[in-house]
């Protein structure tokens, strides 16, 4: 394992990484649960709020989740058309395989 894992680029600096283990302080939690609705879960925004800082440095700018102003619907949009597209194919004899997922998240059911 180590081979494939001396050949991946860091991206996350010494001082980045102390700040995403830092245990939380009794602030951070005060500050996100007062912050967000009661049936949401703490743990999942205090996590995102630490990641914030380092987000830009380990995502690129082409992925669609984190460009601001793009939704969620752009991406099925794509796969209907992907599909549509491979529904519809009558030439060539090279098969295509396409793979449905579940993108919804088990607290919003």
């Amino acid at each position: 394992m180590n081979p494939i894992l001396d050949n991946i680029e860091e991206k996350i600096t010494a001082n980045q990484n102390g700040s995403l283990i830092r245990l939380f302080t009794i602030d951070d939690v005060k500050e996100v649960i007062l912050s967000m609705h009661s049936d949401k879960a703490p743990v999942c925004k205090m996590l995102a709020n630490r990641m914030k800082s380092c987000l830009d440095d380990c995502v690129a700018e082409a992925k669609s989740a984190f460009i601001p102003g793009s939704f969620i619907l752009d991406n099925v949009m794509i796969s209907f058309e992907v599909n549509h597209y491979l529904i519809h194919k009558t030439h060539g004899k090279t098969g295509f395989v396409t793979l449905k997922t579940d993108m919804s998240k088990a607290y919003d059911r």
